[in-house]
């Protein structure tokens, strides 16, 4: 079941971002603050892409965020993930998302935002035909949205993905998890796969994963709950929590321990 399992990662990937921008820091001296703040250094992202997505995703955040990750039957462990904006030229900002520990299945990915919503152009998981959208610009309860994810090469090896998704926002919930209780915008997605060139027939065929997440303003993501049904009956199960948010100067997630993103075939 390796293919499926890594499959469903896949998926998940294109799902699981969180924090980002760092803030300017205050001009201290001797330990006393002076009231006059940094000029913002690097790339800015412009106030005219700060829409829905971009909150609810967490983009602002500097906080480094750690979760409990159980995949499947394996123990729960930690996982951090990390969101940096690399570059922000005219209407499009580009982040880099690392992931380490029981995230790092996930792999590395590179998504932009844009003045349409936040989208996934590239991937370590795999090499993407097209950029993938995560969540449109002015999300909201009630609105759904159609999205693809193709992918060749997972895990650099021959075999496919041709994903169709189906995504519908639902209701703004309470969600309690280890970190605490937010109150979140509650996504629910449906990936129809079909996975091929495995040169194990077994491992090819259709699948379904139906995900639920939570987004909570200014946070990103706070849970996300899973499961892929194979069209032999197996399934395979996660459960992402948040479990804390640190201060980007206390630890860093470098994504390092990851293979370089791929590039997007085309958008």
């Amino acid at each position: 079941m390796r293919t499926a399992r890594i499959a469903f990662l896949a998926l998940l990937g294109l799902v699981s971002i969180g924090c980002g921008d760092k803030p300017a820091a205050d001009v201290t001296s001797g330990g006393v603050t002076s009231g006059v703040t940094e000029p913002v250094k690097g790339p800015v992202v412009p106030d005219s892409l700060k829409h829905a997505a971009y909150d609810y995703l967490g983009l602002a955040n500097g906080d480094i965020m750690t979760y409990d990750v159980t995949f499947g039957d394996l123990p729960k462990e930690d996982g951090t993930q990390q969101t940096t904006l690399e570059k922000s030229e005219g209407a499009v900002a580009t982040y880099k998302v690392g992931r380490t520990g029981g995230l790092s299945r996930l792999g590395v990915d590179t998504v932009e935002l844009r003045a349409d919503g936040v989208w996934t152009v590239a991937t370590s998981m795999g090499l993407l035909k097209e950029a993938s959208e995560l969540l449109p610009a002015e999300i909201a309860p009630g609105l759904s949205w159609d999205a693809r994810m193709d992918m060749d090469n997972l895990q650099g090896g021959t075999q496919n993905v041709v994903s169709k998704i189906v995504n519908v926002a639902k209701q703004v919930e309470k969600v309690k998890v280890p970190a605490g209780e937010f109150d979140c915008l509650a996504v629910v997605s449906t990936f129809d796969a079909t996975i091929s060139g495995s040169p194990d027939s077994n491992q090819n065929g259709k699948t379904t994963t139906r995900v639920t997440t939570y987004y909570a303003k200014g946070v990103g993501i706070v849970k996300l709950s899973g499961t892929t049904t194979r069209q032999d009956g197996s399934k395979q199960n996660v459960v992402i929590e948040l479990k804390a948010r640190a201060a980007e100067n206390k630890t860093a997630v470098s994504g390092d321990s990851a293979a370089n993103p791929a590039e997007t075939k085309g958008q």
